[in-house]
């Protein structure tokens, strides 16, 4: 019974030492093709665990099809890491706009330029009680991205206190943005005619003389009033609705990134994600 015990512990740490079959860059590639994109993020990572021993070109490539797979579900983080560890082996490397969507070129680009700023290609030699460089890299990466979405955003502000709606649309919420803009405008033209309509019949019931004119003049007079005081009110909780909106129940306009993805191709590489922004 102990010997059992014993042969069968033996195998199981037997099993935990010897590797796994590491999946091959095709069945990567075909799970990327049918757009199961979470799979073909789990066998890049497992085929990636082993990176110091596979060729370059297979590891950018692996890499490609992850860095498009996380920006598909809208992780921009985990693409930009892809994108910098494509950098990290080949800083020359560049992606065709024929064959990669635009959109993910323009924020490849993007990267490296960051990338390249960070890393130039005569860096001296850090003393040993620096930073990690790597570490240090990629922060300041973050920083750059982080503050120019910042100014994205603070833009987005402006354009809102201007006109409520235009910051929403900026930031790609167009179908509340358009709605918001739209009633603001209607809303501010009816405001501008109600206050010249009340001005003049209040001084056309001022004028009246007789009781029966009088009457009628301070009905329609009255009427109008109600009006303008109405849409007074509406004009201003339409303005501050739209930046509250913006700054704290819609934030995530500003901390999420939903990109548009069509027509993805490269060496086998297609995908066509819709979303917003």
């Amino acid at each position: 019974m102990i010997l059992r015990l014993i042969l069968l512990l033996s195998l199981s740490s037997l099993a935990t030492i010897l590797p796994q079959d590491k999946p091959a860059i095709s069945d990567i590639r075909s799970a990327y093709e049918s757009f199961e994109y979470r799979q073909a993020i789990t066998l890049s990572n497992s085929f990636l665990q082993n990176g110091d021993s596979l060729d370059k070109r297979d590891v950018n490539e692996v890499l490609l099809m992850k860095a498009v797979s996380h920006y598909a579900l809208a992780e921009e983080t985990q693409t930009r890491k892809c994108f910098i560890d494509m950098l990290k082996n080949e800083k020359t490397i560049t992606l065709d706009s024929a064959e990669i969507s635009p959109k993910i070129v323009d924020f490849f680009n993007k990267v490296k330029s960051d990338f390249l700023e960070m890393v130039p290609d005569s860096k001296p030699k850090e003393p040993a009680t620096q930073i990690d460089p790597k570490n240090d890299t990629n922060n300041s990466l973050e920083l750059t991205l982080l503050r120019d979405r910042y100014n994205i955003f603070q833009s987005s502000i402006t354009k809102s206190l201007l006109l409520p709606g235009l910051g929403h649309y900026s930031l790609g919420d167009k179908t509340k943005g358009t709605i918001l803009a739209a009633a603001y405008i209607v809303n501010a033209g009816a405001l501008v005619y109600y206050i010249f309509d009340t001005a003049n019949k209040e001084t056309a019931y001022l004028s009246e003389t007789t009781e029966n004119s009088i009457r009628s003049a301070y009905s329609d007079y009255n009427t109008s009033y109600k009006v303008r005081n109405t849409l007074i009110t509406s004009f201003s909780l339409l303005w501050i609705y739209a930046q509250t909106d913006l700054l704290f129940i819609n934030n995530s306009l500003y901390f999420s990134v939903n990109p548009s993805i069509s027509g993805i191709s490269g060496g086998g590489l297609r995908a066509v994600v819709t979303a917003s922004f």
